[in-house]
This record gives C-alpha cells, structure tokens and sequence, in this order.
C-alpha cells in the first residue's frame, strides 16, 4: 500500500508505510515520517489522484487499487441485497441480481472514476450498459422506496451516485 500525506508547510509526499507526525530536529518543522525513504510529489498531486486537497491536518490517504476497492464494494452489496456473487456475473437481467451490478457499474464510474467501458467491463458489458445503470440506479433511489430501504447506506456513504450527471466527463 502507498500513503499520500500534506507537511506542515504544504509539501505532498508519498510513503510506502503509514508514516506518522514527527518534528524536524533542526527546525521546528512538522512532518510525517514513515521510516522509509519518502517521495515528494509536485504541488497538486493529490488533488489529482485523490480528488480532494490534504492538509497537514488530515490524516494520511490510503491509496488502494480499483480491483480491491470494486471487491470490497460488490461484497458489501451482495451483502445488503442477499445475492450470489457469482449470478452477478451471469446475463441474469431481473431481480436483486442486476440491481446489484447496475449499482456496482455505476460506483465504477462515478466513485472510482473509470470510463464507461472500463465500468461496465468487470461483468462482460459495454459502455452502454454504464449508462444504462447510471441512469437507472438513479432513477430506482428516486422512485422506489424498497430500492432506498435495501441500499440506503451506501448512498448514505457515496452521495455522489444521486449527484452525478451523465454529461459530466471523468478527468
């Protein structure tokens, strides 16, 4: 794992081991040490790779690959929704089974940030079938309220699925 960290005077840094707060020993500087050698990035790097701006407040960011966190996301929905993972995969095109994989989809996209065919690859479909999950998991929050009780949470933890725009292009 890597860890991206803001010192006290605005340096960004990548470290392969969760680095912790020290104080320099010939100034007062603060800055995170990992005890590993540490990589400067230029300024804006992890507003790029991360989205957010750090500061020396924030605690250091995880950097985890798109597999894990797709893993980690679909288990929790089949989880929440009582599906087999592995009908996930299959062309099933009713029930909880695709809702599922329309929700995964579009967490690909918007959260994770991959195109629209990357999105939808995972489970052997196109772009548009991005689309098409975009737009209907969108929709279904609205319309159905067993759809809100059965994945509230997680558009409690990623509000950002019922706020994007289809229009809107990943950078």
């Amino acid at each position: 794992m890597a860890y991206l960290t803001v010192d006290e005077d605005g340096k960004e840094a990548i470290h392969s081991y969760k680095p912790i707060r020290q104080s320099g020993l010939m100034d007062d500087n603060l800055f995170w040490w990992s005890g590993e050698k540490r990589i400067n990035l230029p300024p804006g790097t992890i507003k790029k790779l991360t989205g957010e701006q750090l500061t020396w407040n924030d605690e250091p960011v995880e950097l985890i690959d798109h597999e894990s966190l797709t893993k980690r996301f679909t288990i929790r929905i089949c989880n929440e929704s009582g599906c087999d993972i592995d009908k996930l995969y299959n062309h099933y095109k009713h029930g909880n089974e695709a809702k599922a994989r329309q929700l995964i989809i579009a967490f690909r996209r918007v959260v994770l940030r991959l195109s629209l065919a990357e999105s939808a690859s995972e489970f052997g479909r196109d772009h548009a079938t991005a689309l098409h999950s975009i737009r209907t998991v969108q929709s279904d929050y609205q319309t159905s309220s067993d759809y809100r009780k059965l994945f509230g949470d997680v558009f409690n933890d990623y509000p950002e699925l019922l706020s994007y725009k289809i229009g809107n292009r990943v950078k």
